[in-house]
């Protein structure tokens, strides 16, 4: 069985205790040969 969650952008804080949300991107994983997931993911990059 796969795990389900979904997120929306409201379940990354701009603040995470000291740390800022850098960039926040939706990435289409169907472009790349071999992968194991067809759809969207999300990139969350903080500092």
């Amino acid at each position: 069985m796969e795990h389900m969650y979904r997120f929306d952008y409201t379940d990354f804080p701009y603040k995470l205790d000291r740390l800022q949300l850098r960039s926040l991107q939706t990435i289409d994983l169907a472009i790349f040969p071999y992968t194991y997931w067809h759809g969207n993911q999300v990139l969350a990059i903080y500092q």
